[in-house]
């Protein structure tokens, strides 16, 4: 029953996930940490995404989409309009699920991989963490735009390898390369901000 449901968390919240755990402090930021400071907001951010999901064994990628709303404090909201609707709630311990199967929640002890992918994730756009504990991070500019790579150290992660691409203070695209071949590639369009989130969000 617990693997049925990590399963079916894993692919709701995939779309967003960078596997990791809380990073230790360093003296001297990373180049990466510079860039993607630039990127970080304290007001809430919601930005519209498309993912395809590419598969070994099919030849056309999955497709989705949604909305993924971000608080600096509070934790994230991602939402999956199509094909199968389903909305996930992370407060930075646990992760609450709702969708046509109903409601259910996962914390460190239950699904320690998925809680640590939400972890890094909001690192990434709120600071709170360092990202090089866990990773190989480096940075490249190319035709104007920047890129931001992670590799993961960890031998058994379901995610191996993690690049952003960004032009001037937007995130374009993110592609995530996993285990046993699936890819995913996300494309976000151009984030809002406000200082709270709406009654429905909350």
């Amino acid at each position: 029953m617990k693997l049925k449901i990590v399963a079916r968390l894993l692919c709701i919240l995939m779309g967003v996930s960078l596997l990791g755990s809380p990073a230790m402090a360093q003296d001297k930021p990373t180049e990466a940490e510079t860039l993607l400071k630039s990127l970080r907001s304290k007001e809430v951010l919601r930005v519209e995404y498309d993912e395809l999901v590419y598969l070994p064994f099919l030849k056309k990628p999955l497709k989705s989409n949604g909305k993924l709303v971000v608080h600096p404090q509070k934790g994230l909201i991602r939402t999956v309009r199509n094909p199968v609707a389903s909305v996930a709630v992370f407060d930075g311990n646990k992760i609450t699920v709702k969708d046509e199967a109903g409601t259910f929640s996962v914390d460190k002890k239950t699904a320690p991989q998925v809680v640590s992918a939400m972890l890094l994730w909001r690192t990434l756009v709120t600071d709170s963490q360092k990202l090089d504990q866990d990773f190989d991070v480096s940075v490249r500019n190319e035709d104007g735009f920047w890129f931001v790579t992670l590799v993961s150290r960890a031998q058994n992660s379901i995610f191996k390898k993690c690049t952003i691409r960004g032009k001037d203070n937007v995130v374009l695209t993110l592609e995530l390369e996993e285990s046993e071949g699936v890819r995913r590639h996300l494309t976000f369009a151009k984030p809002t901000y406000t200082a709270e989130l709406s009654p429905e969000e909350l």
